[in-house]
C-alpha cells in the first residue's frame, strides 16, 4: 500500500515590488502564480510460487493545477493566470484496475500477460500486453512483445495560456485535446555471458492523436477572452497576422526502429561496446518529425595498457536531422501565404582518446577530446547557431586530478 503527495509552487520574485517609482530602493516581493498538487494511491497484491509471478493492483490519482494573476500594488496585472487570466483551478483524475502474470510454461519458454482497465469511472480503457520469451541452451533469448499504451492530455496541454512571453510566439493549450493511444510492437534476440554480451531490438510503434504543438497562424484561437461572468469579450492583445503554438492531436504517427547493443571482453586487457540505433518516423507533420537523426552511433573501446593504466577511445556519430522552427512561421499579411522555417542539420563523427592512470589516492585524466577537430559548420550562422546539432567547440586537450582525501572515488 502506498500513498504519494506531492505540491509543487511556481513563485515570482519583484526585488523592487514597493519601489516602482525608484528602482533604487530595494524593497521585494514574492507571489504564487501557480500551484500543482498531485495525489496517488496504489494498493498491490502480489503472489508468487516456482511455476509463476501474478499481482494485481488498484491506482487511483488526483492532479490538480491552480493559477492566479499577479497585480502590482496599484492593481494593474503583472503576471496573468494561464487559465484566461482568471484565478482558477482545473483537475484531472484516473482510477486504473490492472493485472500481470509471468508464467513459466516449460523451462525454456515464459509467457507474461498484462492487462491495465484505466478511468474506470469514465470510458473504461482497456489496455493489453503480451509477451512471449524463449530460452535456448546456447544463452540465446527470443521474444516477442505487443503492448497497447494511452496518455490523457495535461493540464497544461489542455488549459495552459501565455501570449506575453519573451521566448517567442504564444503558447496555449486546447481544451478539445484527445487521449493518445498507440499500438507497440517487437522482437528482440539477445545472447549474455561473462565475456559476451548482444542485444537487438526490431520494434514498431503506431501513434494515435499524438499530442505536440502546432504553429496556428490564423490567429482565431486569441481573438476572444472570457469575461468575468463567461462572457466573450475582445482580445486586446489579439493579432490577426501572427499566430501561436497551439497543442493538438497529429492523426497517426509511425515510428520503427532498430536497436543493437554489443559488448565483448576481446581479452583480459582490451573490451569493445558497440550501440546503433536506427529510427525510422513516418508523419505528415514537420512538428512530430524535427530533431530525429535516423542513424546514430557509439563505439567505446578500452585498454588496459599496465595495472594502473587504461586507455579508452570514444566515437560517436549523429545522422542528419531538421529543425522546424515554429516560432519563424507566420501568415504575410500581404500575400496571405504561410511561410515556414525549416532547417537542415548535417551528420557529424566526434572521436575522444584519453587515459586513466589510478593510484590509492590520486586518479589522473589526460587526453584529446574530438580529435578531427569537428565543428558544426552552421555555429556561424546568425540565424541557426542556437539549434545546431552538435556544440562542441573543437579538438581540444584535457587534463583532471582527483584526490582522494578519505573513503573512494570512482576513476572511471
Amino acid at each position: 500500500i502506498s500513498y504519494i503527495e506531492e505540491e509543487y509552487f511556481k513563485y515570482y520574485y519583484y526585488p523592487y515590488y514597493y519601489s516602482e517609482e525608484n528602482q533604487n530602493i530595494f524593497n521585494p516581493a514574492e507571489f504564487i502564480n501557480g500551484i500543482l498538487g498531485r495525489q496517488e494511491i496504489n494498493l498491490q497484491y502480489n503472489v508468487e510460487d516456482f511455476k509463476y509471478k501474478r499481482l494485481i493492483g488498484l491506482e487511483l490519482y488526483d492532479e490538480k493545477y491552480s493559477s492566479f494573476n499577479i497585480y502590482t500594488s496599484n492593481g494593474i496585472l503583472l503576471q496573468s493566470s494561464i487559465f484566461e487570466s482568471m484565478d482558477l483551478t482545473n483537475n484531472n483524475n484516473n482510477t486504473s484496475l490492472y493485472f500481470y502474470e509471468e508464467r513459466s510454461i516449460s523451462n525454456s519458454r515464459i509467457l507474461s500477460v498484462g492487462l491495465r482497465i484505466q478511468n474506470l469511472s469514465k470510458e473504461n480503457i482497456i489496455l493489453p500486453s503480451l509477451s512471449y520469451l524463449i530460452k535456448r541452451n546456447n544463452n540465446y533469448n527470443y521474444r516477442i512483445s505487443f503492448s497497447r499504451g494511452y496518455r490523457e492530455p495535461s493540464i497544461k496541454e489542455r488549459y495552459y495560456k501565455w501570449l506575453d512571453h519573451p521566448g517567442g510566439s504564444p503558447v496555449l493549450g486546447n481544451p478539445n485535446l484527445k487521449s493518445t493511444q498507440n499500438n507497440y510492437f517487437s522482437i528482440s534476440l539477445d545472447k549474455r555471458t561473462s565475456i559476451n554480451d548482444f542485444s537487438i531490438d526490431i520494434y514498431k510503434n503506431d501513434i494515435f492523436n499524438m499530442i505536440s504543438t502546432e504553429f496556428d497562424s490564423s490567429g482565431s484561437y486569441n481573438q476572444f477572452i472570457l469575461g468575468e461572468f463567461g462572457n466573450q469579450l475582445p482580445n486586446p492583445e489579439y493579432n490577426s497576422n501572427y499566430g501561436g503554438l497551439l497543442y493538438t492531436n497529429f492523426d497517426k504517427v509511425i515510428i520503427s526502429g532498430i536497436n543493437v547493443h554489443y559488448y565483448r571482453k576481446i581479452s583480459d586487457r582490451l573490451k569493445l561496446k558497440f550501440v546503433y540505433n536506427l529510427t525510422d518516423a513516418n508523419s505528415n507533420s514537420n512538428e512530430i518529425l524535427e530533431g530525429i537523426s535516423k542513424h546514430a552511433l557509439r563505439i567505446n573501446l578500452n585498454y588496459k595498457l599496465s595495472k594502473n593504466i587504461d586507455v579508452l577511445a570514444n566515437i560517436k556519430y549523429a545522422g542528419k536531422k531538421f529543425i522546424f522552427d515554429q516560432n519563424d512561421d507566420f501568415v504575410d499579411s500581404e500575400s496571405i501565404q504561410t511561410i515556414q522555417t525549416i532547417q537542415k542539420l548535417s551528420s557529424y563523427f566526434i572521436s575522444d582518446l584519453y587515459s586513466v592512470t589510478s593510484f590509492k589516492r590520486m586518479v589522473l585524466k589526460f587526453g584529446v577530446k574530438n580529435i578531427l577537430n569537428y565543428k558544426d559548420p552552421n555555429r556561424l550562422l546568425p540565424d541557426i547557431s542556437d539549434i545546431l546539432n552538435n556544440y562542441d567547440p573543437g579538438r581540444r586537450i584535457f587534463f583532471e586530478l582527483s584526490l582522494r582525501i578519505s573513503g573512494g572515488i570512482n576513476d572511471k
